[in-house]
């Protein structure tokens, strides 16, 4: 299973390289949906750890989610300020034409 994620991790991030290499911005796509897949299910496993916890543990466990949450809001705003910041160089280089 641990081979079949690492395969799978290697392809996406080969099609990374080589969309970063020749600007075919489809070539990053898979690569953003795996990752981003694998932020929403780390928090759904975090949540669910929680969920089952002793009350003893759930404090520390409450404080990991909600690390958790913040990785993954800050992975989506990343990801549109950086397609924002793409669009609008893309849409300057095109009025100078």
């Amino acid at each position: 299973m641990s081979l079949a994620v690492q395969l799978l991790l290697a392809i996406a991030s080969a099609l990374l390289v080589a969309g970063a290499a020749r600007r075919a911005r489809f070539l990053l796509l898979p690569w953003l949906v795996i990752f981003g897949l694998l932020q929403v299910s780390l928090v759904v496993a975090v949540v669910l750890c929680v969920v089952s916890l002793p009350s003893h543990a759930k404090v520390l466990a409450a404080a990991v989610a909600a690390l958790e949450v913040r990785k993954l809001l800050n992975y989506k705003i990343s990801f549109n300020v950086i397609n924002i910041v793409h669009t609008t160089i893309f849409s300057m280089q095109f009025l100078k034409k």
